[in-house]
């Protein structure tokens, strides 16, 4: 099997959640770091695929060091973060040091696992004899089972991408809703473009703001330069939004406006910016309550219940 290798940056001898047993049963070979130099001279000793980063409790600014000094060394490979105490201040400061992911522990391993997964190609069989090493094994995203009630589903699936429309998921958490979302852009026309992916729980407002519709330079304190946001660079392709209805009544709005316009406008900008995208939205709360409690806008959920899934609980999926 070809192992992608994970750094695991920690002062901690003994991780949370035994991270490293965890990543290492699903596949990953993993070698572990302290901090600044030592993580520096192990990055560049073995180049991983990718770093995990477990922050301090008490010093934020080292941690923020190490992340500069290992985006020096590399602008590509992907960088997570882990932080035990978590502000909007200090999210803006992570990203802007360079992180890919950011999350506020403790994480659970297994969300973790679905941030690399995103970020990294599963681990594959080495090519049998007679099998060239350019071949892509595993083109399609892998969905589980046989059953005639999951084979339906993927048909289901299937027809929904072809028709370009935007697709609701529904299930709880860890019941598979991205990779259900990379299957639909993978059968649909949007394929050969990009497929970005934001969790919307994960930022606060003004940061999810920022990172989905872009913004200017200058456009706050530390904008340096402009960013086209992560509507943009999807261009052509497929927004995953996990998590949307943890958006506010503000952010709810700006996507609405997007979908009905096909434009959108950066912070800070004067001009309107054509978009186009599909937007496959996630959420593991009941729509209908959510409209009931006045969490959910009623005209959102209709744009984008066009295409419905609902996932069942593992325990309850069918073989």
């Amino acid at each position: 099997m070809s192992q992608p290798l994970i750094h695991i940056v920690s002062a901690d001898k003994h991780l949370p959640g035994d991270v490293l047993q965890y990543l290492t049963r699903h596949g990953f070979k993993v070698i572990q770091s302290g901090r600044q130099t030592e993580a520096f001279r192990l990055f560049q000793q073995c180049r991983p695929d990718l770093t995990v980063i477990f922050a301090s409790e008490a010093d934020n600014e080292a941690d923020l060091e190490t992340v500069r000094l290992l985006r020096q060394q590399s602008r590509t490979t992907p960088l997570v973060l882990i932080v035990r105490d978590s502000s909007e201040r200090k999210a803006i400061a992570a990203l802007r040091a360079g992180v890919t992911d950011y999350f506020r522990g403790p994480v659970a391993s297994r969300d973790l696992l679905e941030s690399i997964q995103r970020h990294l190609p599963a681990p594959q069989p080495d090519p049998s004899p007679g099998v060239p090493a350019s071949q892509d094994l595993t083109t399609e995203p892998a969905f589980v089972g046989v059953s005639p009630a999951i084979l339906k589903l993927k048909d289901y699936l299937i027809r929904a991408a072809a028709m370009d429309c935007n697709v609701l998921i529904t299930g709880e958490t860890g019941t598979g809703k991205e990779k259900v979302a990379e299957l639909v852009h993978w059968h649909s026309a949007r394929r050969p473009r990009p497929m970005v992916c934001i969790n919307c729980a994960a930022l606060p407002e003004n940061l999810l703001e920022s990172e989905l519709f872009g913004y200017e330079r200058g456009a706050f304190t530390g904008a340096l330069s402009s960013y086209p946001g992560k509507l943009l660079l999807a261009e052509g392709g497929t927004v995953f939004l996990d998590e949307i209805f943890e958006m506010s009544p503000y952010m709810q709005a700006k996507i609405l406006r997007a979908l009905d316009t096909r434009k959108i406008h950066r912070l800070g900008g004067k001009k309107a910016i054509p978009v186009d995208f599909r937007i496959v939205a996630a959420t593991n709360q009941e729509p209908e309550r959510a409209m009931e409690q006045g969490s959910l806008r009623r005209d959102l959920y209709y744009r984008l219940n066009v295409a419905r899934v609902h996932l069942p609980p593992p325990a309850a999926a069918p073989d």
